[in-house]
């Protein structure tokens, strides 16, 4: 069948949910320190070869809801000198939004760090929520330049 069988631990979170999640809060984490917006951070993360949702539009999708939920109970689970323990507490934006009822795609009018909708084709798109907190709706700009080269890279 071409498969390699690869055998490891059952521990909390197994693969998806222990590489998933700790991925989802450092790259939350970090797009708030950096000061990205929603749409630069996802941007980023696609180019990165990420999912094509970027991480805010991922958390949209599992659930603002239910991320907090799942983030704790991996937290508790691992023991403290884990590298997740430094990732184990929600944002205060995130909390902030599920106190106002944002709860991701499955919410209605306030869904969350993306609102989805149909357009006259029937298409899904995607718009900034209203949430305030990166200046959602500013649109992501990036310019790719190459690294000057060096004379010991010419191939001259």
């Amino acid at each position: 069948m071409g498969k390699t069988v690869i055998r490891c631990a059952d521990r909390p979170g197994f693969i998806g949910n222990r590489l998933g999640i700790f991925w989802m809060q450092l790259a939350l984490r970090e797009a708030v320190a950096l000061g990205l917006t929603v749409e630069e951070a996802d941007a980023v993360m696609r180019v990165c070869g990420f999912p094509k949702t970027g991480v805010f539009g991922l958390w949209d999708l599992v659930g603002i809801d239910l991320m907090p939920s799942a983030v704790e109970s991996l937290g508790a689970l691992l023991p403290p000198q884990d590298d997740f323990s430094a990732m184990a507490e929600i944002d205060a934006t995130v909390r902030g939004m599920l106190d106002k009822g944002y709860r991701g795609r499955k919410g209605g009018t306030l869904q969350g760090f993306y609102r989805q909708f149909k357009d006259a084709s029937g298409g899904v798109c995607a718009k900034p929520s209203i949430c305030k907190r990166w200046n959602i709706g500013r649109r992501a700009r990036f310019r790719w330049r190459a690294p000057p080269s060096s004379p010991a890279n010419s191939p001259n």
